[in-house]
């Protein structure tokens, strides 16, 4: 339980069983991320959803300060455009989120890559939990993460194990399609 949020998964380990009967030549980390991304998607409709927009009138005071590692062309702090954090939120996997057993996913602003700086949400945790304002004092914070969560992680769960019976059946076929042109 973390900021009030509780999830209890009913039917992950079922889940679990029936993607270890696959044979092994699938493979069960693509398995495992084919189910997560098609059971998440309503999650990260919603974060979208929830995910505010700049105030036309306020762009002109966010901005961030550049890196050490960018040209400095100026002095000038480059600005956020407007529906940035909205844009950046996407489904994605780490390397630790693949590992065997673990097979986890994430849903929410990404901070790398093609996410980085002006076309990221790196500010996301700043919205969500509030944060200090240069004048010393704190911004409100909008937990709009939570609510999306709030808003659809029981449809989610509900819909998990009928999404992980399609994928199973998809990766069966498939191998079984495979192994049909290997012996002609």
């Amino acid at each position: 339980m973390a900021d009030g949020v509780t999830v209890k998964a009913q039917g992950l380990k079922e889940i679990d069983q029936m993607f270890r009967n696959l044979p092994k030549d699938v493979n069960s980390v693509l398995v495992w991320g084919q189910f997560w991304k098609k059971v998440s998607k309503p999650l990260q409709q919603a974060a979208e959803k929830n995910a505010p927009l700049l105030k036309p009138a306020s762009r002109k005071n966010v901005s961030y300060p550049r890196t050490k590692g960018e040209k400095q062309e100026g002095t000038k702090n480059l600005t956020i455009a407007r529906g940035t954090l909205k844009n950046s939120v996407i489904f994605y996997r780490t390397s630790a989120s693949r590992k065997k057993d673990v097979h986890g996913a994430y849903i929410g602003p990404r901070v790398k890559g093609k996410y980085k700086k002006n076309m990221g949400g790196f500010y996301g945790a700043f919205v969500e939990y509030g944060h200090k304002n240069r004048g010393g004092g704190m911004s409100k914070a909008n937990p709009w993460m939570a609510k999306a969560f709030r808003e659809k992680s029981q449809s989610v769960l509900a819909t998990g194990f009928k999404d992980a019976t399609d994928i199973f059946v998809k990766a069966v076929r498939k191998y079984e399609k495979k192994m049909s042109k290997n012996l002609v």
